[in-house]
């Protein structure tokens, strides 16, 4: 047998690489060599399973390995006695099917069988394919070897339908002289999966809310049928997800581990969840992270249409580990009323601001639009402009800093982007600017039926590193003075209770606590 160096080739990064289904046009000019993986399903009963195994990856020169959960396993069986494996490898989408034959209730897959290649360009600027292969790895005391001799591995079927692997040898993705490439999976287990999404009955009665979460507010659609609430869309990439919660009283429970779809290559699970510390016995540390819960219960405001949690919900790839795409925390959902006439916006909540330097010759202001009004009524993000004042006075953004505009702006809608100093992603709203400034103020704008109502002016003081409610409008300011709470006057950098009074041009004053 062939001794196998832990050596990772740092030339070779395979999640970067194109594959050939990726580049038509450099297909056609490739110097091809005989094509030898099989990149389109084969001809027979596809089935899918809930896949688990321990997969093995190159993390930036440290071989690591990881428990792989809900992973969505393809398998075709042909009505010659094979069965073909798609996407095998689960820490590098090879897009590849490995062919295996079955006999009785064992299935055996030879190899090597190519199973990945990459689309290179040579010196000349020629294109040719490296085409890598699956061999089989025994895992021992001593480490890991090529087994050159019995170069298979066998899964067997059981009596309820699942594929189940024999053995503890690895399939492993191996270069032409058998080296590893640090990717592979061991113990591989096809699971029937049966689960379905749950579905509201068509005489509950549907309403849209709005789901809030951080800087995130998607729309969903909430059924409300006997006891049962339904809300699906939680996801926009996944607009048939659907969980459902049980009402009691003035709480509606959602338990946890509810399906909710394929979510690329992994079954997509709500996880409830909690903050908190967790023990890694494999590194003997604790680090903190979500960790999984049995529910997540919301206060449910039946009058208002209203569900608050203090607790957190994840879309969840797998049901075993905590290993998630998107996490909620704190979620809130909100009816959405019928606008009547325009309300009173919620003021902008300042996330980070980055004061202008001289030296990069820019600063950038990061900060949430709240898409509720000051009663907790959402509002359409349509209805919704903002404005920005520098030192006190209304910013108009014009071509000659902001290169991408085409004319002078002063108001801006909700989800205006030019996709280079102004960005936005859900609630969350990013700016840089070009001026050396000492304040940034945020006014946001409804506007319904003709008329528009106004928010506080919140500003962020960039001398401090204090974001402050501006009741007195856009006014400049021409002072800021600190006192403790004796009522002494102390300079800005005092550590503790302050209170800060700001002086404005017209004469008002607005004093609010800091702590230090």
């Amino acid at each position: 047998m062939k001794k196998l160096l832990l050596t990772i080739i740092s030339s070779l990064a395979l999640g970067g690489m194109a594959t050939a289904q990726q580049t038509d046009a450099a297909v056609a000019a490739a110097d091809t060599q005989p094509r030898k993986i099989i990149s389109q399903q084969p001809d027979g009963e596809l089935k899918e399973y809930y896949r688990t195994s321990t997969g093995y990856y190159n993390n930036f020169g440290t071989l690591t390995h990881v428990d792989v959960d809900g992973y969505v396993g393809k398998v075709v069986f042909d009505d010659r006695k094979r069965v073909y494996f798609y996407n095998i490898f689960s820490k590098v989408y090879n897009y590849a099917w490995l062919r295996g034959n079955i006999d009785g209730n064992i299935i055996r897959i030879d190899m090597p069988q190519a199973a990945y290649e990459t689309l290179n360009l040579d010196e000349n600027d020629r294109y040719y394919y490296t085409v890598y292969y699956a061999n089989k790895v025994k895992v021992n005391d001593d480490g890991f070897e090529l087994d050159s001799e019995k170069n298979y591995i066998e899964l067997e079927v059981m009596e309820d339908g699942s594929i189940v692997q024999r053995g503890d040898d690895m399939i492993a993705l191996c270069d032409e002289n058998g080296d590893w490439l640090w990717y592979g999976d061991t113990h591989l287990n096809y699971q029937v999966f049966d689960s379905t999404i749950p579905t509201a009955p068509k005489t509950a009665v549907t309403e849209e809310w709005k789901l809030f979460s951080g800087n995130m507010a998607e729309t969903v659609n909430v059924s409300i049928e006997g006891d049962r609430m339904y809300v699906d869309h939680i996801n926009p990439e996944m607009p048939e997800a659907v969980a459902m919660g049980v009402i009691e009283g003035d709480k509606v429970r959602f338990a946890t581990d509810q399906y909710l779809g394929q979510n690329g290559a992994y079954y997509s699970f709500f996880k409830s969840a909690e903050w908190g510390e967790i023990y890694d016995d494999r590194y003997d540390t604790y680090y903190e992270d979500y960790k999984a819960t049995d529910e997540i219960v919301f206060d449910y405001d039946t009058a208002r249409k209203r569900l608050k949690s203090s607790e957190a919900f994840l879309l969840n790839y797998g049901k075993s580990d905590v290993f998630y795409k998107i996490d909620y925390d704190k979620p809130s959902l909100k009816f959405i009323k019928t606008t009547t006439e325009a309300t009173k916006p919620l003021g902008a909540e300042f996330v980070s601001v980055t004061p202008y330097s001289q030296s990069k010759g820019w600063g950038e202001a990061v900060f949430n639009l709240p898409q509720e009004d000051v009663n907790g009524d959402v509002l359409s993000p349509s209805q919704l402009t903002y404005q920005l004042y520098f030192d006190g006075e209304l910013k108009s953004f014009g071509p000659d800093q902001y290169e991408r505009l085409v004319r002078e702006m002063d108001t801006f809608g909700y989800n205006f982007t030019d996709d280079w100093d102004i960005f936005v992603d859900g609630s969350k709203h990013k700016f840089y600017f070009y001026d050396d400034i000492n304040t940034i103020g945020v006014k946001v704008i409804n506007t319904f039926g003709g008329k528009s109502v106004e928010s506080d002016i919140v500003t962020y003081d960039l001398a401090t590193q204090t974001g402050i409610d501006d009741v007195a409008g856009s006014s400049r300011v021409t002072g800021v003075s600190y006192t403790n709470i004796a009522g002494c006057r102390v300079g800005a950098g005092t550590k503790g209770i302050l209170l800060k009074t700001v002086t404005y041009q017209d004469g008002s004053t607005r004093t609010v606590k800091v702590a230090r």
